[in-house]
């Protein structure tokens, strides 16, 4: 088994595949692409409409180039949501977003790897963001990995099936995968922030000062796979459920407690 497929369980092809062979094998196809063809598919696959269900020869290549420049810039942009967490004092928010970047840098690197094994060279243009509010940017995050999971990886996944670059295809579904463990992480988040916001309904004839601004400390601690980028919000002693990466081998993400305004606040340790 190559570099880029270092853990898991090789997913479960489907369908027939127009290459001969065992479609079960490791193959190490090469997909060839010419200047204008690549970039009329990278073109289609980023706009995600109207794209075909059956993948022409170079597509699969076209694909992982847009998933590496996906992840690159989520991850930039988590590292700036985080600084916003920050600045407005939620530090669990904080906490979350650096873990997340961690995970996305992780997921960066096996699709560039991926894409290095089509003879190709990862490489990326940096997006704007816009940074709003923690709410906002929480709400943001939970829509994109809610759409990797849903439509974007899926449909990239299909593409390397029909060329049959069954590698290619492993690594953009643990990609699919990991990405949905943050599902959970960014919708808990995006509650726990609402609950602070709620103002509390008036219930006593005896007014009292209430303090509904953040925690002066704040704990958080994630677990992040270093086989795949998935990541969890408790621990995983029998390992990664996603590609089986050991338990012992999972990073602990513990976050840095700090009051409103520390240069502390949301900080992440890796131990």
């Amino acid at each position: 088994m190559n570099n880029a497929i270092q853990t898991g369980i090789r997913p479960h092809i489907r369908g027939p595949c127009h290459a001969s062979g065992d479609p079960d094998a490791t193959q190490s196809l090469r997909a060839t692409h010419i200047g204008l063809v690549h970039i009329a598919l990278v073109a289609m696959l980023t706009a995600l409409v109207a794209a075909p269900l059956w993948a022409e020869e170079g597509t699969t290549l076209a694909a992982l180039e847009i998933a590496y420049g996906r992840e690159k810039n989520a991850q930039a942009d988590r590292l700036a949501f985080a600084a916003e967490a920050e600045r407005e004092g939620h530090c669990d928010a904080a906490c979350l977003f650096r873990a997340s970047a961690r995970a996305e840098s992780i997921h960066a690197a096996r699709i560039g790897a991926a894409i290095e094994q089509l003879d190709a060279r990862p490489a990326w243009v940096l997006a704007s963001v816009v940074v709003g509010s923690t709410a906002e940017n929480l709400q943001a995050c939970l829509d994109r990995e809610i759409a990797e999971r849903d439509r974007v990886y899926e449909r990239f996944d299909t593409y390397a099936r029909e060329e049959c670059l069954y590698d290619a295809a492993a690594v953009l579904q643990y990609a699919r995968e990991a990405g949905a463990t943050e599902v959970g992480a960014f919708q808990a988040a995006l509650d726990r922030l609402k609950n602070e916001q709620t103002p509390p309904a008036i219930a006593s004839a005896s007014p009292r000062e209430i303090d509904d601004g953040p925690a002066e400390n704040c704990a958080a601690t994630y677990y992040l796979c270093p086989g795949d980028g998935s990541l969890f919000s408790i621990p995983t002693p029998r390992g990664c459920p996603n590609c089986g990466t050991r338990g012992s081998r999972m990073l602990v993400l513990s976050c840095i407690s700090g009051g409103r305004g520390s240069e502390l606040a949301g900080r992440v340790a890796v131990r």
